[in-house]
């Protein structure tokens, strides 16, 4: 089952904070890592403490932006 994944009008402004291709490294992490197992934990998406309104985990892509 795929989820749909909704971006707040705050986190499309803090992607729009990096360059195109950055942009564009972020939002198919994102969309690869969470569309069909976004309740996996792996070693670079962990739960956030606490859960906030929005959600219950974070993914970090700073391994993709380095070149």
């Amino acid at each position: 089952m795929a989820y749909r994944i909704e971006y707040t009008d705050s986190a499309i402004d803090d992607i729009a904070y990096f360059t195109k291709y950055e942009r564009g490294l972020i939002t198919t992490a994102i969309e690869t890592q969470l569309t069909y197992e976004p309740l996996r934990e792996v070693r670079n998406r962990k739960p956030m403490e606490p859960a906030g309104p929005l959600g219950s985990s974070r993914r970090e892509v700073s391994d993709l932006l380095r070149c």
